[in-house]
């Protein structure tokens, strides 16, 4: 069932949208997500399925250009009936000023890795596989398949325009921390993301906001904090041929909704429609400044 092809069932869970610097006191910022540094979110449906998805982030030079850059590391799983049915760790390095994906790395133990590495007009992709007599070994031993330089079109043949560059899906959502989530007059915004092997365009559409409560661990003093958010609802909308089946966040379905923390751009919960489990609920439970 190749990883019973989950395919994301926290893909995109993993998600999340980043929201700053870690701080050196872990009390500091009590009360809100000011400062976080990793985020973990979860689901359960009815004793049958899991998901958590742990999210870091950092800064580093990125190797290829030499730019400073955003690192954004996941690791997420996904369990059915108590069996992993799903794995996958991501690496996306972001240009800390243009805003812009650098290179995209996605590893699936014992299954595929494949890089993204996005250049002037273009992106070069590299694919890998497991060794057939051993695919759990570690990566360095793995086989390169191929590696192409591509011009992604979308589903009807057209191309980006000038100016224009596609991302990955979870450097899109770190991207959104850039809309201004506290505005009542915030205007959609559209993203263009590499989905299988054609591009899709990405409509965020800003929605209500509200006050909430919630109760996260926190990781680092090991207590669970009461947190006093103000949240903003962004209806995630795919757009074009074949927007209806499209799987992004979390491998949810069509149009998606995702909660975020207005001050930080967090994500702390996602609500949609998963295959094969109807409407589901992603939420935040720990976070660590």
């Amino acid at each position: 069932m190749k990883r019973l092809r989950v395919h994301a069932m926290l893909v995109i869970l993993t998600i999340a949208v980043l929201g700053g610097r870690a701080a050196a006191d872990p009390s500091a910022g009590a009360g809100t997500l000011k400062g976080w540094s990793s985020l973990t979110l979860g689901a359960e449906k009815a004793m049958i399925f899991s998901a958590t998805a742990t999210m870091t982030v950092g800064e580093a030079s990125h190797k290829g250009t030499g730019k400073p850059a955003i690192l954004f590391k996941t690791h997420s799983t996904v369990r059915l009936l108590g069996a992993t049915g799903f794995e996958e760790e991501t690496t996306s390095w972001i240009d800390s000023a243009g805003r812009r994906p650098l290179e995209f790395f996605q590893f699936r133990p014992a299954d595929s890795a494949r890089r993204y590495l996005f250049m002037d007009g273009f992106v070069r992709q590299t694919n890998w596989e497991p060794p057939a007599e051993n695919p759990a070994s570690e990566f360095g031993g793995w086989r390169e398949l191929e590696t192409s330089e591509r011009r992604f079109t979308y589903a009807d043949g057209t191309t980006l325009q000038t100016g224009e560059s596609p991302t990955d899906f979870y450097s899109l959502l770190y991207l959104l921390r850039d809309i201004d989530l506290s505005s009542q007059t915030t205007a959609p915004r559209e993203f263009t993301t590499i989905y299988r092997r054609h591009l899709m365009r990405i409509r965020v559409v800003p929605g209500e906001h509200r006050r909430n409560e919630r109760e996260v661990l926190n990781e680092a003093t090991g207590e669970v904090e009461k947190l006093n958010l103000r949240e903003r609802r962004l209806k995630v909308k795919p757009l074009g041929e074949g927007a209806a089946s499209f799987k992004g966040l979390a491998g949810m379905q069509g149009e998606t909704e995702i909660w975020v923390d207005e001050m930080t751009g967090a994500l702390v919960e996602i609500d949609g429609e998963a295959p094969g489990f109807g409407a589901t609920q992603i939420v935040l439970r720990s976070f660590r400044r």
